[in-house]
């Protein structure tokens, strides 16, 4: 996680060089001497920079639905093409048989039906007569449409529009009913698939704009969260989420790792470094620098990144907050300002 300020350290004072974050007692007597820092009241964006995996939105497996020989492989390798283009046809000529004889059977069967109906109007055949001819008819329509599905298992189509991928079947190939011809997937839009740690799992939400960025690519890219798990991963302690980005890039390719930066919120209470917090039995809290003591004052702490934590009670704007580090304190103790940190 990250925050984001305009500030800068400044160093106060003569007490040592910029560089210098803490200051040690000479021969262990007398204060310690400690960074500090001033508590202040400023807008801050809290985010959080997860790895995340960018796919297609649409990705299949383009297979045969029947056994033969390739007699047309209709696609160019890496092209884009629409939904219901042929992309591979087996040879059919003995399905393309069968059809033309069902339907000039169903053609037949038709015309005998019309015929059983003008008759049957002139009382010259009986009713069962026309029942008779229009169960052929329906025999005939199905044995038409079974031929019809049987020619199209003969070929491939695409389910939709994408990019084909590489194909691995050639012309005068001989395969098997459920062979792989290539792949084909949607890149528009794209899909990223991320997880948010436990702590942030409840802040993300549908419609969430964040951004990701390939480890490629100097530019960041816009996304927008469309999908969040319902419940967390108990083995990750984290709950996955899927956004989506209809941005064109040559850079951009399906199965990439992208590192992904997702704004949780705008923080604008008070917030402190993490080297100013420490712990005890009871919980957070945080060393006050008070005429030359140190205090302990409780904390009920909120959001929390790498370098800082937001308080939400038990300092107040302008405490001036003592840099324990690995400092042993104690109440009341003697410490002094080796240098005062610019607020973030």
């Amino acid at each position: 996680m990250a925050f984001t300020s305009c500030k800068s350290e400044k160093p106060i004072g003569t007490t040592g060089p910029d560089t210098a974050k803490v200051a040690k007692p000479s021969g262990g007597k007398g204060p310690t001497a400690l960074e500090a820092v001033i508590v202040t009241s400023e807008p801050v964006l809290a985010s959080i920079r997860v790895p995340g995996n960018l796919g297609a939105s649409r990705k299949v497996e383009l297979k045969t639905e029947s056994g033969g020989r390739v007699v047309q492989v209709a696609f160019r390798e890496g092209s884009q093409v629409q939904a219901g283009t042929l992309l591979l046809r087996l040879f059919d000529d003995d399905l393309q048989a069968s059809v033309a004889k069902a339907q000039s059977k169903a053609k037949l069967s038709k015309l005998t039906v019309d015929r059983k109906r003008q008759q049957l109007s002139a009382d010259g055949i009986s009713k069962q007569d026309l029942d008779a001819a229009e169960a052929d008819l329906a025999g005939a329509e199905a044995d038409l449409a079974l031929a019809q599905a049987q020619l199209r298992k003969a070929r491939v189509l695409a389910p939709f529009s994408g990019i084909v991928g590489i194909r691995s079947v050639d012309e005068g190939q001989t395969v098997a009913s459920g062979q792989t011809v290539a792949t084909i997937s949607q890149q528009d839009p794209w899909r990223i698939v991320f997880a948010i740690p436990e702590e942030q799992a409840g802040i993300a939400r549908i419609g969430q704009e964040l951004s990701f960025r390939s480890g490629v690519a100097r530019d960041s890219f816009p996304a927008r969260i469309v999908a969040l798990d319902p419940i967390l991963d108990e083995a990750t302690r984290t709950r996955k989420a899927v956004a989506e980005s209809r941005i064109k890039s040559s850079s951009l390719f399906p199965g990439q790792i992208v590192d992904v930066v997702l704004p949780l919120a705008r923080l604008d209470g008070l917030t402190i470094p993490t080297e100013a917090l420490a712990f005890d039995a009871k919980g957070p809290l945080a060393w006050v620098f008070k005429g030359g003591k140190s205090v302990q004052s409780r904390l009920v702490t909120g959001l929390r990144t790498s370098d800082r934590i937001e308080v939400k009670s038990g300092l107040k704007s302008g405490d001036t907050v003592l840099m324990v580090g690995a400092a042993s304190l104690k109440p009341n103790g003697d410490v002094k300002i080796a240098r005062i940190r610019g607020a973030k």
